[in-house]
Order: structure tokens, then sequence, then C-alpha cells
């Protein structure tokens, strides 16, 4: 991610030298020719933060179902909560609404590349989105994600802070030029 935030200049530049361009035009393809050229040349994959999502997928769904289906997950507790098989029991659900509120941290924390305005505010309404969908999942499952969120949130920080994530960044930056030379 942090390499694609360095690119973004170089990225823009594409886009902005195809903006005549309506999405059905054939040359668009030309567009997205160079920027999987450039993304190459420095060696980025664009799908690259969508991999460590797909790979949790799997065990939601074992946890979803461990979690609803286990006799011996039934009367499980974890602090204020009585069953982990069920959705909290409280007016107002905690877990849930921690989990958004990590979900926006961990939205604002992670860098971000290429993101076109509209798309960005789309995204703010995914832990809306999530909350809705997991305000009423067994309890258990929604810790799992709270507590992934939270790992997520820790892993950023370091990552963000590291000189192996600047390093990254530093080696997409196109050469400064000097004197009308490069």
């Amino acid at each position: 991610m942090r390499k694609m935030q360095a690119l973004k200049p170089q990225i823009d530049e594409i886009s902005a030298k195809y903006k005549s361009l309506k999405i059905t035009d054939p040359r668009k393809g030309e567009q997205n020719q160079e920027m999987m050229d450039l993304y190459k040349k420095y060696g980025v994959n664009p799908m690259g933060g969508c991999v460590p999502m797909l790979l949790q997928i799997p065990f939601f769904f074992a946890f979803y179902k461990v979690f609803t289906v286990s006799v011996e997950m039934r009367g499980a507790n974890w602090l204020w909560v009585s069953d982990l098989s069920q959705p909290e029991h409280l007016p107002i659900k905690i877990l849930p609404l921690a989990m958004i509120a990590s979900q926006f941290y961990m939205q604002r924390m992670t860098p971000q590349a290429n993101v076109d305005p509209n798309q960005q505010r789309m995204m703010m309404f995914m832990p809306l989105i999530f909350g809705f969908m997991f305000y009423n999942f067994p309890s258990g499952l929604v810790l799992y994600y709270l507590t992934s969120n939270l790992v997520g949130m820790g892993q950023q920080v370091f990552f963000n802070h590291t000189a192996t994530a600047d390093a990254a960044a530093r080696s997409v930056e196109p050469p400064k030029k000097r004197n009308g030379r490069k």
C-alpha cells in the first residue's frame, strides 16, 4: 500500500492523459495497460490489500458455524457477554459498536493509494454495513472480528512507522530532476 501511495502521482498522470475518454471507449484499455506496466515495473500488486481479507473468509464461515452449532460454545462467557454463541443481551450492543469504531479508525490509518474521492466516501459506509450485519450475529464472532481489527491496527501502526515501509515507498518514487536533467 505504501508503494501504491508513492506511485499515486504517476498514476494520476496516466489518468489525466485518458481523462476525456468514456469508460466504454476501447482506448480505455491503453490506460489500463499503462497502469499495469507501471505496477509491473515497480513490483506493485494492486490487489495486495485484498489477499489478507480473502484469507479470512474461510475462518469467518468456520467461526460462524462453530458459534451457532457447537454445543460447547453455549454458555461460554467473556467479560460482560454471558453467552458467546448468542448476540449480546444488552439494550445497546457494545461489541458491534466497538467493531464499527475500530473499522473506521483502521480505514483512516491505512495508506490510501489511487482512490477516487467518491469511492472513498462509499468505503466509509462499509463499517456501517458490517455493523448492521454483525449486530445480531453471535457475540463470539463479533469478538473475533473486533480482535482481528485491533491486531490489524497494531500491524498498521508498526508498518506505518518502520524504515522498511519508507524504503518500499522510496523505491517507486520517480527520480528528482536537477537543472532540467534526470
